[in-house]
Parts: C-alpha cells; structure tokens; sequence
C-alpha cells in the first residue's frame, strides 16, 4: 500500500500504477527511491494483538520514510455474564429457527409410506436434535464470558446441516 499527497489530500493506492509520467508501463519496477522522489510513501500496518490494541491515526514516520499508525490501547469493557449468555443463546436459536421450518417443510413433502425416506429423516432429525441439545448445554453451563463471548455457530456447521436436509425437499 502507498500514499501519494495530492493537493493537500492523503490518497491510497493498493499497488503503484503501471504508467506514471515518463515510465510507460514500467513504472511500478522502479526503485523504492524513484517512487519516493514521485511522492509514492509506502505505508506500513504495525502488528498489534487486535485484542488489547487497536489503529489510531495515520502519520508519516519522516525517520524511516514510511505512513504508519499510532497504536492504541483499546477501553475493554468487563462483560456481562448473562447478558452475553442471553445474546448468543438468542444468536443460537435464530440460527436454529430456520431449521425448524426446514424440518417442518421436508416432513411435508416426502411420501409417508417411504419408509426408507422417512427413516433417514428421522435420523436426520435425531442428529439436528442433538446438535442443538449440545450447543444449548454449552450455552447454558459455560463459566467464562470471555470464552463464551468467542461463542459462535459456525458457518460450515450450518452448511453441513442443510446439506443433510437438502435431499428431503
């Protein structure tokens, strides 16, 4: 990432252009001196732990030639226990809804008498059953807000789970 001042603004480029006053095309092969004397300042992303830190305001390092950022220490909040319990529990089960009118859709549409159809949904059933069982109990039994803050229904699990229901509708 560079930054090129241009009337008095900070504009940011992804990458260097490819043509730029005399290098037709070359441009972006030149030194880092070159780019530099064109006014094209690198800029660097300090690493932070995301956790207890956060960017604060962009400036020019003049000593190593390079945009960087302040460095702040982010105001943590203490949480809540329950209040974080109740919002991923609400979490949990808006995800889970869905499934319920999955469910309820696929018990519509297959044949009653297909007897190997509906045994294979009902064991589709039993292991959405039980996958919510497990979620609930953890939600309900974990001790660490930070840890259960972390909490979330992962996007792959949703998948999979209709996936198992897909072949029922």
């Amino acid at each position: 990432m560079y930054i090129k001042k241009i009337n008095n603004e900070l504009k940011r480029y992804s990458k260097l252009p490819e043509y730029y006053k005399n290098w037709a095309g070359n441009f972006r092969e030149q030194s880092d001196e070159t780019h530099k004397q064109e006014g094209f300042i690198k800029m660097i992303y300090p690493i932070i732990n995301n956790t207890t830190h956060e960017f604060g305001d962009m400036f020019l390092d003049e000593e190593n030639e390079v945009y960087t950022f302040n460095i702040k220490e982010k105001i943590i909040i203490p949480l809540d226990l329950e209040e974080v319990r109740e919002q991923k529990l609400n979490e949990f089960n808006n995800t889970f809804d869905e499934f319920t009118i999955l469910i309820s859709r696929c018990q519509f549409s297959i044949d009653p008498s297909d007897t190997e159809t509906l045994t294979t949904l009902n064991n589709a059933i039993t292991i959405a059953r039980n996958v919510k069982k497990q979620h609930l109990t953890y939600l309900k039994n974990e001790t660490d807000v930070d840890i259960l803050n972390l909490y979330r229904v992962r996007e792959e699990d949703v998948l999979a789970m209709k996936q198992m229901f897909s072949q029922f509708e």
